[in-house]
């Protein structure tokens, strides 16, 4: 997770969104932007939602084109951020496995007949990580 403050929230709604009915002139922005930050705190810390969160929602928001108009509207977002984050981790688990099933085959078949080669080529679906696995603590102590 990257570091984000309520200010990161704010400045990214502003930036994709353009969220935000400042009319007054330049020197009061600063003390407009703060009153804005301050409330996106109070709002955020009531529902405990960290603010990188809010941010990862801002950004599927524009992904999928929803029109954010204020930062309240984010949270029920939330759970299809949480869902998308979590497809994207399976998937990335998903490639390592395959990377690591591919380098104890080459590896296997380097060695010539194996029962293991048969058996991690052969593995698939949940069996695959089991499989893995075993043939990991065969190599470990075999090595």
């Amino acid at each position: 997770m990257a570091l984000a403050t309520d200010a990161t929230v704010f400045d990214t709604l502003h930036r994709l969104f353009g969220v935000g009915d400042f009319t007054g002139g330049s020197a009061e922005w600063p003390k407009w932007r703060m009153r804005e930050i301050s409330k996106i705190k109070a709002y955020r810390t009531k529902r405990n939602v960290d603010p990188f969160e809010l941010v990862e929602a801002a950004h599927y928001c524009r992904r999928r084109a929803i029109w954010i108009k204020a930062h309240w509207e984010l949270y029920e977002h939330l759970p299809a951020v949480n869902r998308e984050r979590l497809a994207a981790a399976q998937r990335a688990r998903a490639a390592d496995l395959e990377d690591a099933i591919q380098a104890a085959i080459e590896e296997e078949a380097a060695k010539g007949d194996s029962v293991w080669l048969d058996r991690l080529i052969r593995a698939a679906g949940p069996a695959r990580q089991e499989v893995y696995d075993a043939w990991a603590q065969w190599a470990a102590a075999h090595r």
